[in-house]
């Protein structure tokens, strides 16, 4: 019995430093003044709503709202919400994150409201970029299951230094992607040839797409 226990506790002792571990990684911030800052950023690895792990084994959704981030040669982490920083980088299990902070338009009837700042997530980096937002939701449909109350949705944006942020939606501005990509001066020659039936969601493929026909039209014009 006594062997069990001491196994168990063992056990137990490793799992957390292991945690204890990988809840932090190297990382900078930029700030409004546009310095770039290095230090340590906490990482959630921990499900907010339902307090398990993530599957995943990091929840980006916290990211959108604050970070928590030690600059080097401090002792304490700080809390940055999207107002007070530019953005911030980090990477994770040889991955890299990269936010950047904007102001989104809403429709909320409260005039204070109308605007909400948040960290975007960079999907991809081009000629234009494309960023995203999570927010969860509840889910007024949903079973017993705990993990079933909450529905995760996400915004897609676009972004160039021209045009500033846009959703990747249908709007009285731009009713298909042709039409959006036509706003941020994608090249009509590559817009002309995509099908009519292309969802806004297909975004990041597009646009890579597109870097992909730039590179081979440059190697034909040098043929």
């Amino acid at each position: 019995m006594n062997r069990m226990r001491l196994f168990v506790i063992v056990v137990l002792s490793v799992l957390n430093s292991h945690l204890l571990l990988a809840v932090r990684a190297p990382g900078f911030i930029v700030t409004n003044d546009s310095d770039t800052i290095t230090g340590e950023i906490k990482i959630p690895i921990f499900d907010s709503y339902t307090g398990g792990l993530s599957l995943s084994g990091i929840n980006l959704e916290q990211f959108h709202s604050v970070l928590r981030f030690r600059e080097t040669g401090t002792g304490r982490f700080e809390s940055f919400k999207p107002h007070e920083i530019a953005g911030f980088g980090f990477e994770y299990k040889s991955i890299d994150y990269r936010f950047k902070a904007f102001s989104i338009a809403t429709n909320s009837i409260i005039e204070s409201e109308r605007t909400r700042s948040r960290f975007l997530v960079l999907l991809f980096k081009g000629e234009v970029s494309v960023y995203k937002d999570m927010v969860r939701m509840d889910n007024f449909v949903a079973e017993n299951a705990l993990s079933d109350r909450v529905i995760d949705h996400y915004d897609y944006y676009l972004f160039d230094d021209r045009q500033g942020l846009k959703r990747v939606i249908r709007t009285a501005n731009y009713r298909t992607v042709s039409e959006l990509l036509s706003l941020y001066q994608i090249d009509q020659d590559f817009v002309e040839q995509l099908p009519s039936d292309l969802r806004f969601k297909d975004i990041v493929e597009i646009l890579q797409g597109y870097e992909s026909w730039k590179k081979r039209n440059v190697a034909q014009h040098k043929l």
